[in-house]
């Protein structure tokens, strides 16, 4: 059997310690009954690879000829300035990478040394891969923003506007996240607010998915309790691990796919999240984003109370004006001496009576003696019987004049 140190020698491409021994003088030849099928000469070399080499190999390599199937499965190659090595991840190892391997890109693979027996190659089976020289956790990051960027996520234009005076808030946090504390703290100083908390864990495995779907339960189901005008997407501060929930992709898209507008407060004021990002709002803490939320109800109540002292001292100086003009109505003459000023405004009225009985008789007379002229000079161009007529018209004319200025007599 094929040592361990001559297998993995030729996997790093140097020379084995020894060679393939070839028959002695006293053993015996081999006979076409020793002849071995494609197959079997794979199953022993298999055998050999997995007996000989350690369970998991942790092999550094720069990723080439990355290859992603239909079935999720990712087919690359792992290479040196020498040497390449087929490498497999199958599926259901790929779904738990937290980035995305590229091209070019060096890589710790973690996997065990099996043998592709359709095209009787080794190749190793990744369980799980590491960038080197940055975190995982940095790089699965930096990605995720980058293709979100792309996608136009954290683009201005589609920043969902707040209401000015928002009433109705559902709160999306852990009841026991020191976070949830703080928010409370600074609305519950506007009792007319209407909260709503809606319970999801804030850290931990699972928690993205959670989150997820709450945000997108409240965007499809608000009007089923009344509506809501604001959602606040908080958490306190912690570990980068620790506020990781909130830079995974479930959480970026269901924040992008809201139909109300979302603030969040995750973390401290150094702290910046991918669901922040892609908020229609950030703030750096939990009681910023409910300071922020609330802003134009806390200048609304400054402005009030400004109005009041405002109305207060025009009150205060109306009413001093309307005493003072009360005073001087009261020391006017009209209220000392009435009775006087009635006596007066009588003796007036008089004087006017007889002055307008005056200029009717005037009136009267002037008119009596054009009646009489013309009464003349009507007899004078007309027969008797015609100037009879006038002079009866005139005649009747003259009595009622004289029975007007009777009546209007003073």
């Amino acid at each position: 059997m094929t040592s361990f140190w001559e297998v993995q020698s030729q996997l790093k491409g140097g020379t084995p310690r020894r060679r393939a021994r070839t028959a002695g003088p006293d053993e015996p030849a081999p006979t076409t009954a020793d002849v071995l099928s494609v197959s079997e000469v794979t199953t022993r070399i298999r055998n050999v690879l997995l007996t000989g080499m350690p369970g998991t190999l942790l092999v550094r390599g720069e990723v080439s000829e990355l290859t992603i199937a239909p079935s999720g499965h990712r087919y690359f190659c792992l290479k040196d300035d020498r040497t390449s090595l087929n490498c497999v991840m199958w599926r259901a190892d790929s779904m738990g990478l937290k980035f995305e391997p590229k091209i070019g890109q060096e890589l710790v693979a973690y996997g065990t040394i099996d043998v592709y027996s359709a095209r009787g190659e080794y190749q190793l089976k990744c369980h799980r891969l590491e960038p080197v020289g940055q975190g995982t956790q940095e790089l699965a990051f930096r990605q995720l923003v980058e293709r979100l960027d792309r996608e136009g996520l954290f683009a201005a234009e589609r920043k969902r506007p707040f209401p000015p005076y928002p009433q109705r808030v559902a709160i999306v946090t852990s009841p026991q996240a020191a976070g949830y504390q703080d928010v409370l703290k600074v609305l519950r100083r506007f009792p007319h607010l209407r909260l709503f908390l809606y319970p999801v864990p804030v850290q931990g495995a699972g928690a993205a998915g959670q989150i997820a779907e709450a945000l997108a339960h409240l965007s499809s189901r608000h009007e089923d309790i009344g509506g809501i005008d604001a959602v606040m997407l908080v958490r306190g501060g912690g570990s980068a691990e620790d506020l990781w929930a909130f830079n995974e992709e479930p959480v970026a898209r269901a924040l992008a796919a809201m139909g109300l507008p979302v603030i969040t407060g995750i973390g401290h004021q150094t702290d910046r999240t991918i669901a922040d990002m892609v908020a229609d709002r950030e703030a750096h803490t939990p009681t910023e984003a409910a300071s922020v939320l609330i802003q134009r109800w806390k200048l609304a109540q400054d402005r009030l109370e400004q109005l009041a002292i405002v109305l207060r001292r025009d009150w205060r100086h109306g009413q001093r004006e309307r005493v003072h003009h009360l005073k001087a109505l009261a020391r006017h003459e009209t209220f000392r001496r009435p009775a006087e000023i009635a006596h007066r405004r009588r003796q007036r009225l008089d004087e006017l009576g007889f002055a307008l009985a005056t200029a009717i008789r005037r009136l009267a007379r002037g008119t009596g003696e054009r009646l009489q002229a013309t009464s003349r000079m009507l007899e004078a161009r007309h027969p008797r019987q015609q100037a009879a007529r006038d002079r009866q018209t005139v005649a009747g004319l003259a009595s009622r004049l004289d029975l007007a200025v009777q009546r209007h007599h003073v």
